[in-house]
């Protein structure tokens, strides 16, 4: 499925906190899913795409131990995302990053962001 995209294009209404970059495009090589800087993932290289699971691994501010949202590291992240469909065709519809592994992402369910629908998170 080439044709797979990640998650699907929105219609963000004037003023959103959200930011959309990426989405609903086919291996984004960046996305944010919001306008805050630690929802942005840069310099992603996609090692499977197509398949009911695509992973990926990327550069992002990594804000886990951290008290403060200043100045944080920017570090490795593993990328997950799963198929589904959104607005009636196969996307991938929700996605999950951590530091550690993609095996993570798998064991923390509330680490997933809806990217079929931006503003539900």
């Amino acid at each position: 499925m080439s044709g797979v995209t990640f998650g699907r294009e929105q219609v963000l209404t004037p003023g959103s906190p959200v930011i959309a970059d990426g989405i609903g495009k086919v291996k984004p090589s960046t996305f944010a899913i919001t306008s805050h800087h630690t929802m942005f993932v840069t310099d992603v290289v996609w090692s499977s795409w197509g398949g009911q699971v695509a992973r990926a691994t990327g550069i992002a501010e990594n804000g886990e131990n951290s008290d403060s949202m200043v100045d944080l590291p920017r570090q490795k992240a593993y990328i997950t995302a799963k198929l589904g469909t959104c607005r009636g065709r196969p996307a991938y519809t929700k996605v999950a990053w951590n530091f550690t592994s993609f095996e993570k992402n798998e064991t923390n369910p509330q680490g997933w962001y809806n990217i079929c629908d931006l503003a539900s998170n």
